[in-house]
């Protein structure tokens, strides 16, 4: 397994733009309001992300057409997806953001680059440079809910960049939306008809909080909440990368990611997912890092915390949960929002640092089970009460996003699959994503899609730590691989 840090690639990439259009609905839509769910204003950030599209052939000069379609295309998928053409406002009177439905549009950019593909070093990387290649509106007066960009570079290959609220999607509706526009910049109808139905994650009326809810925490009178930012923009800008830390991605193939699996059903530990085996592995492997515990200490199984109130802290990895078949009655499961709950799997602090992986496993494992309909309508009601957010940095917590369940990489605008589909690093630092790996550039179509089938991809791990703590965590990540 190999390591790529975050020096890997250009200083800069120089972007040209070439057109900025307001692309509206292409048909009349109703002048309306969509109030946001607890679980929307939890997450009032904007996602970047990226899909890298390489040349078909050498000289292949194919993309103004398919900025073309993709143009006409948005005009009418924005019909479906109306709310979204709109613009958020905060409701004094509720004291909550919401989005009004007025039809001003989102941004379509076109754009170019003088590199080549192949001179972007590590594209698997998520690397900060990327940010060029997506229209980041928030300086904007009046800032759009999503923006697209297509960026062609000179050896005919292409970037589309997308800027959206999460408010607005959890991963599962954005890509259902990126596939309705895939297929409709292909010429075909729409595949998935968005709902944006919020009743079933409304809070009670009075509120009800049946269960302890440490996943979620209050903000800090001074400090700025998202979800109760008090601007008609309603979002916060996570861009700035912090120079205290190193940023680094961690490449597991799917053998190695099998290695992990099978460690996880030692000790007596059951057979487990992917997800959970990996979830367990980068929390035990962070937390390890982060106590300053050497690879031989655990060899050794000598492993010690000098301050017992600190072998007693509560360790804990947040992660998000699809909701949509767990409430009841069931959502839509072509819901168009956030669909999803933080979860969280604990333990105390020297329990992670000594016992087995299977045991990081199991209270994954819990975290998972431990979300049911009342729990979900509890913790809508939370935060109808206390307006938190997800406990993420409080006593080394961390949030770890699975980027790779879904399939962002199977994104077809008529020139075949990318050979990157992802987000943009930003500065929160105890965000860790797991995302599909990179394919070869030179790969055709048919050879990426081969691979991806026969192998299920590999994973990409990326993370920031302290740099003493990154040298620390790079060895435990890497044991028994």
């Amino acid at each position: 397994m190999g390591e790529t840090n975050d020096k890997a690639f250009p200083s800069d990439i120089e972007v040209s733009i070439d057109k900025i259009e307001t692309v509206y609905p292409s048909e009349l839509t109703p002048s309306d309001t969509l109030e946001l769910s607890n679980i929307d204003l939890t997450v009032l950030f904007p996602v970047e992300t990226v899909y890298f599209y390489p040349a078909k052939a050498p000289g292949d000069h194919h993309t103004s057409e398919i900025a073309k379609n993709m143009k006409s295309a948005l005009g009418k998928l924005l019909v479906y997806y109306y709310p979204y053409a709109g613009r958020f406002r905060f409701n004094k009177e509720k004291q909550r953001m919401e989005i009004n439905c007025n039809g001003e549009g989102i941004l379509f950019v076109e754009a170019r680059s003088a590199l080549a593909m192949s001179e972007l070093g590590e594209i698997g990387f998520v690397n900060p440079t990327f940010r060029s290649l997506v229209m980041n509106p928030l300086q904007m007066q009046s800032p759009p809910i999503i923006t697209l960009q297509v960026t062609t570079f000179k050896c005919g290959g292409f970037v589309v960049g997308m800027y959206s609220s999460h408010a607005a999607f959890d991963g599962l509706s954005s890509c259902h939306f990126l596939q309705n526009l895939a297929a409709m910049t292909r010429g075909e109808e729409i595949q998935v008809v968005p709902v944006f139905d919020r009743t079933s994650l409304m809070a009670r009326d009075p509120p009800r909080v049946e269960y302890e809810h440490p996943e979620m925490m209050e903000v800090p009178k001074e400090g700025v909440s998202v979800f109760t930012k008090r601007d008609d923009c309603g979002m916060q800008d996570f861009s700035k990368i912090s120079s205290q830390h190193a940023y680094r991605c961690f490449p597991f193939s799917s053998e190695e990611v099998q290695t992990i699996k099978r460690k996880a059903t030692e000790n007596g530990g059951h057979p487990c997912s992917t997800f959970e085996a990996m979830m367990a592995h980068v929390w035990q492997a962070r937390v390890r890092a982060m106590a300053g515990v050497e690879e031989e200490e655990i060899e050794n199984e000598q492993v010690a915390v000098c301050d017992a109130n600190e072998n007693k802290q509560t360790s804990m990895v947040l992660f998000a949960i699809d909701v949509r078949n767990r409430v009841e009655p069931p959502m839509a499961k072509t819901f168009c929002g956030n669909g999803v709950l933080t979860a969280y799997g604990k333990a105390e602090l020297g329990e992670v640092l000594r016992r087995p992986l299977s045991f990081c496993v199991e209270k994954i494992r819990d975290g998972i089970n431990r979300v049911t309909s009342s729990y979900v309508r509890s913790a809508v009601d939370w935060l109808q009460v206390h307006q938190g957010i997800p406990c993420i940095g409080l006593h080394g917590s961390f949030f770890l996003s699975a980027w790779w369940k879904l399939p962002f990489h199977w994104l077809d605008f008529g020139s075949g699959t990318p050979i990157y589909a992802g987000p943009i690093m930003t500065g929160v630092v105890d965000m860790v994503l797991l995302v599909s790996d990179c394919a070869n550039v030179s790969a055709t179509h048919d050879q990426r899609q081969d691979e991806r089938r026969r192998t299920d991809g590999g994973l990409n791990l990326l993370l920031a730590l302290p740099p003493a703590q990154m040298d620390l965590f790079k060895r435990h990540i890497r044991r028994h691989l």
